[in-house]
């Protein structure tokens, strides 16, 4: 028992000694208060003594027991509430930087994102190239065809050009019918080939699907960080050679 642990533990005792250890305790006690005079009532029968002093212990330990399994609880409870506030936070912030009709990152995620990467990029010394994308006769698609025809296209569009990049590159309705590609770790080479096969795979669509004939052309206009750039000199560069493939009869794709 918890008694005898103690005793044998902290002084000494041998087990099979215990017990009468106790009881002559109990005597020499019960001894000295006669030749005192002191009434110290009824004994208390060293068993049930122990017996008392063990369930005491007991209760104690399952105390303590319960203790650490609240505390657990507890512990557990504030992990997932921490959790389950994280990823809402992921959440959130995904939902704002997403363009809902297209599924593509959105105006927002352009000027938060693309600008501190292409600080890094260019502070590590890695190219980045920039396309800027814009749909031909777009216009006259909605005007013909109406407004659902052109979110179907728009859409179509965003997923194609999803499909071309890679993993890591980011695709940005930029608004209206004009997308922007980030394209990491790329040389002007690369840039060239993404962008002619986004606009090969567009022009091969089938617009059928939503009522829509004839084939959807875009206009693409692409650059790189060059040493000494920030991002808007960077995305003027592009937007420069989009208006200069507009300008050249439209789809087809200008370097600049």
């Amino acid at each position: 028992c918890e008694i005898e642990d103690l005793l044998t533990r902290f002084f000494g005792f041998y087990p099979d000694e215990i017990p009468e250890t106790l009881r002559d305790v109990d005597r020499r006690v019960g001894e000295l208060a006669a030749t005192l005079l002191i009434d110290i009532g009824d004994p208390v029968p060293m068993d049930q003594i122990l017996a008392e002093a063990n369930q005491r212990l007991a209760e104690l330990a399952l105390q303590g027991h319960l203790q650490a399994a609240h505390a657990r609880t507890s512990t557990s409870r504030v992990e997932r509430q921490l959790e389950e506030a994280n990823a809402e936070a992921k959440l959130n912030l995904r939902n704002a930087m997403t363009d809902h009709l297209t599924g593509s990152f959105n105006r927002a995620f352009l000027d938060d994102f693309l600008p501190n990467e292409v600080s890094r990029c260019r502070s590590e010394k890695q190219s980045i190239g920039l396309l800027f994308l814009d749909l031909d006769k777009f216009k006259t698609l909605n005007d013909t065809h109406g407004h659902r025809a052109g979110d179907d296209a728009l859409r179509s569009v965003a997923e194609t050009m999803r499909t071309v990049v890679r993993t890591g590159d980011a695709v940005i309705r930029y608004g209206g019918d004009e997308f922007v590609g980030g394209l990491a770790q790329t040389d002007i080479h690369g840039a060239i080939d993404v962008s002619e096969r986004i606009r090969h795979s567009i022009e091969n669509l089938d617009l059928n699907v939503f009522g829509v004939s004839g084939q959807i052309h875009v206009s693409i206009g692409i650059t790189l960080v060059r040493h000494g750039d920030n991002f808007l000199s960077t995305f003027k560069r592009a937007d420069k050679a989009l208006y200069q493939a507009k300008l050249n009869g439209k789809n087809q794709i200008i370097i600049c």
